[in-house]
């Protein structure tokens, strides 16, 4: 994806390079660092965020993304289940108990 360059940086650019008469796109990405191993729940955030992006929305996507950065509550291990709705998509976050193995989606083959 990418974007306008802000007017900001194109107006320092401007005694370096001609920049009156083409129009400067800069790179745009996003992705999710976090302590917790929500894997495909961030897959799929990130997947909403670009259709989003995409169809050009009614809410800027700066909104969605502070909502999931700012305002959406860790779970509670083992007794809370906290979603998130991004238009018509519901993403569950759930943290297991201590004693309880965390699912994961990697299949370990063994030879007998």
């Amino acid at each position: 994806m990418y974007e306008p360059l802000p007017l900001v940086l194109r107006n320092k650019l401007k005694p370096l390079y001609c920049l009156d008469k083409i129009e400067v796109l800069a790179p745009k990405a996003l992705c999710v660092v976090s302590t917790y191993s929500f894997i495909s729940q961030y897959k799929e955030i990130l997947k909403q965020l670009y259709r989003l992006h995409l169809s050009q929305c009614a809410l800027p996507i700066e909104r969605y993304i502070c909502n999931f950065t700012d305002e959406i509550p860790i779970p509670v291990k083992g007794t809370t289940l906290v979603q998130f709705e991004m238009e018509t998509t519901v993403v569950s976050f759930a943290r297991p108990l201590d004693q309880i193995q965390p699912y994961a989606t990697v299949y370990l083959h063994f030879n007998p």
